[in-house]
């Protein structure tokens, strides 16, 4: 138990709205209703992890994302306002050094409505963050976010590509993360917005097993196992954290029951989430990644109203090779067109589809 927390009944994580524990087949319904025009919304995506909110948000102009927006026929912006830091007034999430009293979320907000554009919010969910030593020092109130290994030290860096500051893999099982997480998605429902959008549940690749007090304590409520005894996972500190590189005397017991109580607590989180931002009047999106693999939470994506699936890899491929085959007649100033329709979903022995 973590020094200064009081006890609280078993299944009970103070700070944290939990589900009921009867639900446990299918995911509960509940009465909202999405707007009909989201069906057929033109949404661009702005991601917060690169200039102008990040590293210098002083360079960001509202007006000239939005008057972008619409040049390019959106009408419907997904705005990330919380990404290595938070671009606003944030109580719980680590704020952007060159804030000081600036809201990015109300500057688009106001902005949006101007030009007639609707705005949904992005937050991370277990993203690493760039909380450095000398940060910490700093802040120590985010000691505890921090991936922790058996020796209870923080472990786990994640370099994004195009920034070489190391950033630190969080702790996405533990009471502290889970209750802040909630309380950013308040503060975003309380701007005048029309959706949230939650980053990669069941994204253990960028976290990883986490040894801390708490965790240590509500895997074994759960499983009735010593989280020790997938200590040889703290090991495995890759970039990301690699579940494909198992130890061969992995203790596949502990793992299994860890995956079951991860996935458990994604469950509870997403629909926290969902009971938050509908009772706010705003729908939930989510990015579903790591759906699709077999560690996940079976079906997340009928929680959220809608999700963004990143098929990267048979774009990537069929965007690179046209590439290049349009290199070759640039010399010649010729024009080379090419095509990326539906037949990019076949790649997974799916038959050619009639539509898109």
């Amino acid at each position: 138990m973590l020094a200064g927390v009081p006890a609280v009944a078993e299944g009970v994580i103070p700070g944290i709205e939990t589900v009921s524990a009867e639900e446990t087949d299918d995911f509960p319904p509940d009465n909202y209703q999405m707007p009909a025009w989201l069906q057929t919304a033109r949404p661009v995506y702005f991601d917060g992890y690169t200039p102008p909110v990040y590293p210098h948000m002083k360079d960001f102009d509202a007006r000239r994302l939005v008057d972008a927006v619409v040049e390019v026929g959106g009408n419907l912006l997904r705005f990330q306002p919380i990404g290595y830091w938070a671009c606003y007034p944030s109580k719980v999430f680590p704020v952007h050094r060159e804030l000081g009293g600036r809201d990015l979320i109300d500057e688009v907000a106001r902005e949006c409505r101007r030009a007639g554009i609707r705005q949904f919010c992005y937050t991370n969910y277990g993203v690493a963050l760039m909380l450095t030593p000398a940060y910490l020092r700093e802040h120590p109130q985010y000691a505890d976010w921090l991936l922790r290994d058996p020796e209870g030290k923080p472990y786990g860096i994640y370099y994004h590509i195009g920034w070489m500051t190391p950033m630190r893999m969080l702790c996405t099982t533990g009471d502290t993360c889970r209750a802040a997480i909630r309380r950013v998605v308040r503060e975003l429902c309380e701007h005048d917005i029309e959706g949230v959008y939650i980053d990669s549940p069941s994204a253990f690749g960028y976290t990883g097993v986490c040894f801390c007090d708490s965790c240590r304590s509500n895997f074994r409520k759960f499983s009735g196992l010593d989280l020790d005894r997938l200590a040889n996972l703290a090991k495995l500190n890759g970039l990301p954290f690699d579940w494909g590189e198992l130890p061969a005397d992995v203790d596949m017991q502990a793992l299994i029951a860890w995956y079951a109580w991860a996935n458990q607590l994604t469950r509870e989180d997403l629909l926290d989430f969902r009971k938050i931002i509908h009772g706010s009047g705003k729908f939930m999106f989510c990015h579903n990644g790591a759906t699709w693999t077999g560690t996940s939470l079976p079906k997340q994506y009928r929680i959220a109203d809608g999700f963004m699936v990143e098929a990267s890899r048979e774009v990537y491929e069929r965007l690179m090779t046209g590439l290049k085959g349009a290199s070759m007649v640039r010399p010649y100033q010729k024009v080379a067109q090419m095509y990326l329709g539906s037949y990019g979903v076949t790649w997974f022995g799916e038959p050619p589809h009639e539509e898109p």
